[in-house]
This record gives structure tokens, sequence and C-alpha cells, in this order.
């Protein structure tokens, strides 16, 4: 069985735990309201801070960055980023603005390897429990984590966590997956009126993070 960890995967753990911080403008409030938040120009001033899969801010409470956390779009000629946590009851939207471009990288990029969760190392298959062997190999869901075999994981280009190319994903998480894709491009082109056809983030206006990304996966 495998444990060595991918170069992206390597680098995912290193960005949890550089602290990102900043101040910013920032926006938030329920879901439904999303339309309103976009259109209004009522910003505050905060102080945020990134660290360990987390932001961190007085002004707020603490938001978990993982799965259920989605980026519903970035704006790089605003630098400006969107977000919206489902973990949060109701769901929560957060619209932050960066004062300067190379602000606006860091927590996009920050934010985006955050979401990768951490391997797990198992003597099974976390999904069939079967043993892993020279044939049944050992593989990792890009989504949660879950250390699995080949048969219980399918591929999906999982741009919601700043992939570029389709990456295994478990079976039990697959579903989901695919939900929060479909979410995240229904809101870009009924809210935001975004038609993003190649990509759920990037157009040639964003291409400096795309190939920021690009090099490092």
């Amino acid at each position: 069985m495998g444990n060595k960890l991918t170069k992206e995967q390597a680098l995912s753990e290193r960005t949890k735990l550089c602290p990102i911080k900043a101040h910013v403008f920032l926006k938030s409030g329920p879901r439904e309201k999303l339309s309103e938040l976009v259109e209004s120009e009522e910003w505050s001033e905060i102080f945020l801070t990134i660290h360990q899969s987390y932001i961190y801010s007085n002004a707020l409470d603490s938001v978990k960055i993982d799965k259920d956390l989605l980026i519903l779009s970035q704006d790089e000629s605003k630098f400006e980023v969107k977000l919206i946590s489902l973990s949060k009851d109701p769901p929560i939207i957060y619209i932050i603005r960066c004062k300067s471009i190379w602000q606006f990288k860091d927590f996009v990029l920050a934010i985006f390897f955050s979401k990768r969760p951490s391997w797990i190392l198992f003597p099974l298959c976390q999904v069939c429990f079967l043993s892993f062997t020279i044939i049944r190999r050992d593989h990792h869901c890009r989504n949660c984590g879950k250390n699995i075999c080949g048969s219980c994981s399918r591929f999906f280009k999982l741009e919601i966590s700043g992939y570029l190319t389709k990456k295994r994903v478990c079976v039990q998480c697959f579903e989901n997956v695919k939900h929060y894709t479909e979410l995240v491009t229904e809101i870009q082109t009924s809210v935001f009126k975004s038609f993003l056809h190649k990509s759920l983030y990037y157009s040639d206006e964003n291409d400096s993070i795309l190939a920021t990304l690009r090099n490092r996966n």
C-alpha cells in the first residue's frame, strides 16, 4: 500500500499551515439574499485570516474551508471572490473584495488548496472494507480524503476544489460533488449571468489564477 503524498497534495498540506492575513472588504447574508448582496455597495472592512482550513475574523463566526464551502465565482478584475457555506443553517453567502491583485490571488489559492482534504491512511478500502493488495491498489478520494480502492471510485472534474483535470472521487461522494457542481453552475448562470462553458471559474480575464493552479497541480 502506497502512502507517499503527491506533489499537489503536499502543496495543499503546506498551504493549510501558512496563515494568510489581510484587511479586506466583506458582504455577507443568507443565500436567498444573494441577488441583493451582489447589487449592494454596503461593504464592511475587516481583518481576515485563512489558516488551517478556517477563515477567521472578529466580525464573523469562523468558517470552515471544506467540501461544503463552495466558491461561486472569482473575479480578478474586481479582486473579488464569492463563497457559500452550506454547513451553515441557513446557508450563508460571503463576498470578499481584496485590495490588490496579489492579495486576491493569495486568498483564492489558499481557499482552493485548503478545500482539499488531508489523506487518510487505512489498511482497508473505507467503502467496501476489502484489503488492499498488489492487484487491488489503494487510492484517495479528492473530496473527502478516504483511502479507497479503484472499484469504489469514479473520476470527476473536481473544479469546485480547484482541480483542472478529472480526479478520483469515492462513490459515496460522487453524487454530492455532482450536485455541488450543478449548484455552482446554476447560481452562475441565473444570478451572475456568467456563461463559462469550458470551466466553472475561469475565462480569459482570470487566466492568471488558472495558470497558477495548472503549474502547481
